[in-house]
C-alpha cells in the first residue's frame, strides 16, 4: 500500500525520491495564527540568491494584517533542494502567510504544503484575482480566507489545488461559523474525495440530512473510497434524531456494504435511545458477529439507563457500568458481557434480550 506521502506526491505531480522529507499540509488555522500578515497577491518578480529566493508581491487585498491593496512587499522564500528548480510563476496570485522574522520588513512566507520534495508551486494556493463576494457574515480573518479558498474550489482550472487541502482536512482547524457553509457546498464538488470529505464533516457533526440522504442512495454505487470515507463518520454519529436513528436502521441491514453496516450497528449501540430498540432487536440475528455484539451491549446499555455513549466517554472504562446504588438489576449485568466471553456463548446474551424486549410490547 502507498504510504501518504507516496500518494500526496503522485496526486501533486511531485518526485517523491526514497529518501526525503515527509509531505504534509500545514493546518491553515495555525498559519493564520502564526502569520503577522496575509494576503491575497500577485509575485511580481523573483530572484534566486544560494538557498533562498527573494520574491516581490503585490498585495491585491488583505485577510489579516497592516498590509494594503497596492503594497509592495518583498519577501524570502528558502528553496527547495538544487534538483528542483524555482518554477517561473511571475503574474500568479494567490495566498500568501507571511511572518516577520525580526524587526523591521524582513518577511518570510509560512508554506501551505512542507517537505522537502515540495515545489514552490505546490506550496501556495492560487486564487481567483477577482474578490469573492462577501456577505455580512464575514467579518473575521478566518472568515475571510474561508471566502476565498470556497472561490477557488468553484474555478475549474484552481479546484483540484483547492481540493487537495479540503481532503487532507488543512481546513478542520479553523473554527469559523462559515466552516459549514463550505463543507455544504463542498457536496457537490465533481471530485468524489471531495464531496464524500464534506459529508464526513457534516455527518461527524450530526446534520441529520446528511445522514437521511441515504435513503436515495444506491448501495450498489459506493465505491471503496465512499465507503472508507463514509464508515468514518457514520461509526462517530451519536446524534439522537429520531430521522437520523432510522437512517442508521437502514444503513445496518444488507444490501449495504459490511464496513458500513457495522459502524452503524456499533452507532446505534452508542446511542441505545428508544427508537433505536427496534433496530438493535433486528441486529440480534444479524449474521455478522461484531453487530450481534453491537446490538446486545447497546440493549443492555438502554436497560440499565445508561446515556448515549460518545468517543470522549471512553477514555475512563467507568462508563460501562451504572452508578452505585443506581438498582440496576444484576442480570442486566450478567447479560452484558465482555466482547471475548460473548463470542464463546452469544445465544444466552442473545436469548436473554429478545425475551426481554418481547415482554416490553403491550
Amino acid at each position: 500500500m502507498k504510504s501518504l506521502t507516496a500518494l500526496l506526491a503522485l496526486s501533486l505531480g511531485i518526485a517523491a525520491p526514497a529518501r526525503s522529507a515527509p509531505v504534509a499540509f500545514s493546518p491553515i488555522g495555525r498559519l493564520l495564527a502564526d502569520a503577522q500578515v496575509v494576503i491575497v497577491g500577485t509575485l511580481q518578480s523573483q530572484t534566486r540568491l544560494g538557498d533562498m529566493s527573494i520574491l516581490t508581491i503585490g498585495a491585491v487585498r488583505t485577510i489579516k494584517g497592516p498590509a494594503t491593496p497596492g503594497a509592495i512587499i518583498n519577501t524570502t522564500w528558502l528553496a527547495p533542494p538544487p534538483q528542483f528548480s524555482l518554477d517561473s510563476l511571475t503574474g500568479m496570485t494567490a495566498l500568501w502567510f507571511l511572518k516577520n522574522t525580526n524587526s523591521g520588513n524582513n518577511w518570510t512566507v509560512l508554506p501551505l504544503l512542507t517537505g522537502s520534495d515540495v515545489p514552490f508551486s505546490s506550496a501556495v494556493l492560487r486564487v481567483p484575482v477577482e474578490a469573492p463576494p462577501l456577505g455580512s457574515r464575514v467579518s473575521t480573518p478566518e472568515d475571510k480566507l474561508l471566502a476565498e479558498i470556497t472561490a477557488t474550489a468553484q474555478v475549474p482550472a484552481m479546484s483540484k489545488d483547492a481540493s487537495l487541502f479540503v481532503v487532507m482536512r488543512s481546513i478542520n482547524d479553523l473554527t469559523s461559523p462559515l466552516l459549514d457553509t463550505f463543507w455544504a457546498r463542498q457536496l457537490s464538488s465533481p471530485d468524489p474525495a471531495v464531496s464524500h470529505e464534506a459529508r464526513v464533516f457534516l455527518l461527524k457533526k450530526g446534520i441529520s440530512e446528511q445522514m437521511t440522504a441515504f435513503d436515495g442512495t444506491d448501495p450498489g454505487a459506493l465505491d471503496a473510497q465512499s465507503v472508507s470515507f463514509l464508515s468514518i463518520a457514520i461509526c462517530s454519529w451519536r446524534s439522537t434524531d429520531e430521522a437520523g436513528i432510522a437512517a442508521l436502521g437502514k444503513l445496518s441491514q444488507a444490501p449495504y456494504p459490511d464496513t458500513l453496516r457495522s459502524c452503524a450497528a456499533h452507532a446505534l449501540s452508542d446511542i441505545h435511545t428508544e427508537n433505536a430498540l427496534p433496530f438493535l432487536r433486528s441486529l440480534l440475528d444479524d449474521v455478522g458477529r461484531e453487530r450481534r455484539y453491537s446490538a446486545v451491549t447497546g440493549i443492555a446499555a438502554y436497560a440499565a439507563g445508561l446515556p448515549v455513549q460518545r468517543d470522549t466517554d471512553k477514555a475512563d472504562v467507568e462508563w460501562l457500568r451504572p452508578a452505585p446504588g443506581s438498582g440496576v438489576p444484576a442480570e442486566y449485568l450478567q447479560h452484558d458481557p465482555a466482547l471475548n466471553d460473548f463470542y464463546k456463548d452469544e445465544q444466552t446474551s442473545i436469548s436473554y434480550w429478545k425475551t426481554w424486549l418481547d415482554k416490553r410490547r403491550p
